[in-house]
């Protein structure tokens, strides 16, 4: 299984939800890959706090696939380069995903917003495509101009309505009614995912029992076919009153 994130646009959390789902699905004991094919403005590396290189990039000076994967809470990982000079180098992710894909359960690909080259590469490789958006109608209408496309074509397995701050409750079927595409997941604004943005730290790990984290396990559970047992309200309760005062 090979899954893109991908947006119409940038800023709607399409690394964060990437980030967070890999770790989740690994802590279900997948073996898991996670890729930052977003090789014009990579992120992914902040998310995590990890060193510069190696990076998807030097593949082309003929380092192994092996020797380009970072190890984080028992997923792998390939970066793309933060470097300017290394915007030229043409990375063959079809090649990349061809060497690697035998050897784990799963690979997510962080992919770059808008419908750029780069965005095409990570359609081919993938067997199945998550647009993430936000509830604000620019967002949702730009969403559907993306879905026209027909590059897009059947791999679309809906949309991920990321930082929903938005109380309706039949939002997803209006959703669903107006613009022919299933919601797979609501993920609401959490505050607390800025804490873990500037720690360098994937909320599901950081604050596990935080709404936001509870919506991206389930998610992801879901996604491998895993049973999820959300925690108890008592536990929520008890670990939110940690989370607001630490």
């Amino acid at each position: 299984m090979i899954y893109s994130f991908l947006s119409c646009k940038g800023g709607v959390g399409k690394t964060t939800l990437a980030v967070n789902t890999a770790l989740s699905i690994s802590q279900l004991g997948k073996n898991v890959l996670l890729i930052d094919g977003n090789f014009s403005s990579p992120n992914l590396r902040y998310h995590l706090a990890l060193p510069s290189s190696p990076n998807i990039q030097n593949i082309n000076e003929s380092q192994s696939l092996e020797e380009l994967m970072h190890d984080y809470s028992g997923m792998k990982i390939i970066p793309s380069s933060p470097y300017i000079d290394d915007l030229n180098k043409k990375v063959d992710l079809k090649k990349v995903i061809n060497q690697v894909k035998d050897n784990f359960d799963i690979i997510l690909i962080d992919g770059p917003p808008g419908m750029g080259d780069d965005v095409l590469n990570c359609v081919d490789v993938s067997t199945g495509i998550f647009l993430v958006a936000n509830p604000e109608l620019p967002t949702i209408v730009d969403t559907f101009r993306f879905l026209l496309n027909k590059t897009l074509g059947s791999k679309v397995l809906g949309v991920i309505l990321n930082k929903n701050n938005v109380k309706k409750s039949n939002m997803n079927d209006e959703i669903t009614n107006k613009f022919s595409v299933k919601v797979l997941a609501s993920i609401s604004l959490d505050n607390l995912i800025p804490k873990s943005l500037i720690l360098q730290k994937p909320i599901v790990g950081l604050y596990p029992f935080s709404r936001s984290a509870i919506e991206i396990k389930r998610f992801s559970a879901n996604l491998v076919n895993a049973d999820y047992l959300s925690p108890n309200w008592f536990k929520k309760a008890f670990e939110g009153l940690k989370y607001k005062f630490s």
